[in-house]
């Protein structure tokens, strides 16, 4: 195969794309200056080795060191594997909660394997064997960043010294090797029966073959070129015989060179684009990672390693409790945050296998009056047959009466639930529904709700706790529902102080009342600025 065969030129705009990705690498060495490009195997080695063609036509000096790591998100499988995340799914990089993240990044500290594979992959590819101080790591895309968090945090480990940028170079997914190899070189007409390929896994081995590249054992960082006796060219040798497929695989990467370097003169460097880079792994991700690895962290030393103000590091913590990922234990500057234990358990925190109760309520007065979330309408397609289950958990305890809190912003209507009647009218059973909106203006950063004056008037809560007393008084048994936390723990503390747990007390009983549910890492309210709130609330009131 001396001549290269033509390209269609219904297959230019993909050619452009390789292009494009060739000029972000080149402007990104001549940015960042790296004294070692990794390129992540298999299908970020095509970015890498377009930029080289570009580099050897316009540059005089060397490409720099480069080293091929075979790290791709197939390598999260282990993670989603021996993690036991049981019944949170798979883990979906940057995607994922901070807490999910953080398990992630303490568990590639037990990678010691891939440590060492690392360091020795690098180091070889290094001109003195010394360690590289800057490197520029390439991938063809950064699409939920799990990649990118495992090159980020194993870099880390390895190489703490080194200051990374990690780039998308946005171009040549790894199905195009293939269809370059289809257009070009192995046209399905002249190869397989009918014209086409036979069937979906024949064309990932086609793929497979085009990159040139494979895995020497899937847990493995190391990669081999492909032979004659690769799985892909042993499936595929069925139609021609292994060496053609050898041959047509460097036939691809050599259409590629040749075109970048028929382009060459069009390169004009360009300051890389921002969007493109990644330059570290996220403050808190590295926290959250310490708080696995040691079982906890003080919000001193919070502020201490991420380097963050204050009310940056205020933020992070308040949203983790808000949203469950961290408790905190014992007080003062002794304090501590940590995992809450279904977590430690490996239980996903979105999934977690309630023993007795599928409801978080949080009981005030036993079998008389609980708090809790669900704003629930069955009619929902989706969600009807979860709410029903929920409604009628809720009858079984004996409720027969709801009053439900809702907050909407100012303009929107208010949706009544008729759920609860309808299940209780099926069971003829007599309950009653009570129905408060109170308006809102916002939501802060901590997506806590922001009421008129950026707190609730007590004017708006206190015929919320006339209603609770009315009704108990008329021997209900009440479920008060609120969606917005915040809100839920100001009005169970204020009921507390209402009657008689006035100021700090009031947050102890509510604690206490926590404890007893299956969701006792809670803290309740979250922010301190609601706990403020109900300490200040008049006792009696």
């Amino acid at each position: 195969m001396n001549q290269l065969p033509p390209v269609p030129a219904s297959f230019q705009e993909k050619l452009d794309k390789m292009w494009q990705a060739a000029c972000r690498v080149c402007d990104n060495i001549l940015d960042f200056q790296p004294n070692l490009v990794l390129a992540l195997m298999h299908s970020g080695w095509g970015p890498v080795f377009a930029a080289q063609a570009l580099w050897q036509a316009r540059r005089s000096e060397p490409f720099p060191p480069l080293a091929r790591v075979n790290l791709g998100r197939e390598k999260g499988k282990f993670f989603d594997k021996e993690a036991c995340r049981l019944g949170g799914g798979l883990f979906m990089g940057t995607w994922s909660f901070d807490v999910d993240v953080g398990h992630f990044l303490a568990w590639l500290t037990t990678r010691h394997e891939w440590q060492v594979e690392l360091r020795q992959l690098i180091t070889e590819a290094m001109p003195t064997g010394a360690a590289p101080q800057r490197i520029l790591v390439v991938d063809e895309c950064i699409h939920e960043g799990s990649t990118y968090l495992m090159t980020f945090s194993l870099l880390d480990l390895v190489f703490p010294q080194a200051v990374v940028r990690f780039l998308d170079a946005g171009g040549w997914y790894h199905s195009e090797y293939g269809e370059l190899m289809l257009a070009t070189v192995c046209p399905p007409a002249d190869v397989f029966p009918e014209g086409k390929l036979p069937d979906g896994k024949l064309r990932i081995d086609l793929e497979r073959v085009a990159m040139g590249s494979e895995d020497t054992s899937p847990d493995s960082l190391s990669w081999q070129a492909i032979s004659p006796a690769s799985p892909a060219v042993q499936a595929l040798s069925a139609f021609r015989p292994a060496e053609e497929w050898l041959a047509m695989s460097q036939a691809v990467y050599a259409i590629l060179a040749s075109y970048i370097q028929g382009r060459a003169v069009d390169y004009n460097p360009a300051e890389p684009e921002a969007q493109t880079i990644c330059n570290d792994l996220l403050p808190q991700w590295r926290l959250m990672r310490d708080i696995w690895l040691e079982h906890g962290i003080t919000r001193r030393q919070a502020e201490q390693r991420s380097g963050l103000p204050p009310k940056s590091i205020d933020r992070i913590l308040v949203n983790w409790i808000y949203t469950d990922q961290v408790m905190l234990t014992g007080r003062g500057r002794g304090a501590h945050f940590v995992i809450p234990p279904p977590i430690q358990d490996h239980l996903s925190y979105r999934h977690i296998e309630y023993p007795s109760a599928p409801l978080d309520l949080l009981w005030l007065q036993p079998d008389r009056l609980a708090f809790g979330e669900g704003h629930m309408d069955f009619h929902d397609q989706e969600l009807g047959g979860y709410a029903q289950e929920l409604i009628n958990h809720l009858l079984d305890l004996g409720v027969d009466c709801w009053i439900d809190v809702q907050t909407i912003s100012k303009g929107f209507t208010v949706e009544e639930n008729h759920a609860f009647a309808e299940l209780a009218q099926a069971r003829q059973r007599s309950v009653e529904m009570h129905l408060v909106v109170l308006e809102t203006l916002s939501y802060d950063a901590q997506n806590s709700f922001m009421p008129k004056r950026g707190r609730p008037n007590r004017r708006d809560i206190r015929p919320i706790l006339d209603q609770i007393d009315h009704s108990l008084a008329a021997g209900r048994v009440v479920f008060v529902c609120c969606d917005e936390r915040e809100l839920r723990g100001i009005l169970a503390g204020c009921y507390l102080a209402r009657h008689g747990q006035a100021g700090s007390t009031a947050l102890k009983a509510l604690q206490a009342c926590r404890a007893a549910t299956v969701c006792n890492w809670r803290r309740d309210p979250v922010s301190e600025r609601a706990r403020r709130y109900v300490r200040r609330w008049p006792a009696g009131t």
